[in-house]
């Protein structure tokens, strides 16, 4: 045995694999990382997009900044306050990635980072940018915002974010490509239908290696309701 219990494989990875052995030994476990959701808000729905009271989404603050000064406050989310994920916490090679001199070479356009700070303090933040759309045929065409990045320690700095870039001047639509396939946006809208899913892709292959060191290593949380025994 190779002491490994699992073996993740990431998309392309796994297209290879299939050519090769003819069959996939893996199954998707995430789908929820390239672009499979992708948000869009013609510009006469945007202001009346949000349903319920004008208070949704609006418990906080907002500082706008470049990557590069947003640095060590960009509050990336832990596995704590999401619970029905996995507990997954990004390297800082990552975060190098996106914030530091690196991006400037890597993303094109000029982004911007937009934290939303609540009752606890930082609790997500989104990294954006705005593509202009106007042509002579089309003079009046709201520019498209496109998310590149977009996290969350709960739905009510979700809520926040979302009315933020709604509320965005000059926009036509919203792009936000790589959202989880339970992203609770169109629940959000006052017409679910101006949130439409473009694209669905799969990200993380998994193989069991150790089928019983698998199973024994599952693990379940306390039942709370009393009906189930």
């Amino acid at each position: 045995m190779s002491g490994f219990v699992i073996r993740p494989l990431a998309a392309g990875e796994e297209r290879a694999a299939f050519e090769v052995l003819g069959r996939s030994l893996h199954a998707v476990v995430t789908d929820e990382f390239w672009s499979r959701r992708a948000a869009s808000f013609p510009a006469e729905r945007r202001f009346g997009a949000f349903a319920g009271p004008d208070t949704v989404g609006v418990a906080g603050s907002f500082a706008t900044r470049s990557p590069c000064r947003a640095g060590k406050r960009f509050p990336w989310p832990g596995a704590a306050h999401r619970p029905r994920r996995v507990p997954l916490r990004r390297p800082g090679q990552r975060q190098r990635r996106i914030l530091g001199d690196e991006a400037r070479e890597r993303l094109i356009g000029e982004h911007q980072v937009a934290v939303h700070t609540g009752p606890r303090g930082d609790d997500g933040f989104v990294l954006y940018r705005a593509d202009e759309q106007r042509s002579f045929d089309q003079p009046d065409l709201g520019a498209a915002l496109l998310v590149r990045d977009l996290h969350a320690r709960d739905t009510a700095a979700l809520a926040g974010l979302w009315r933020f870039l709604l509320r965005i001047d000059l926009v036509a639509e919203v792009r936000a490509p790589g959202r989880p396939l339970d992203d609770p946006l169109p629940l959000l809208l006052t017409d679910p239908r101006a949130c439409a899913v473009t694209g669905l892709t799969d990200h993380t292959w998994l193989r069991l290696v150790d089928v019983p060191a698998a199973l024994a290593a599952r693990a379940y949380g306390p039942v709370r309701n009393r009906t189930c025994g």
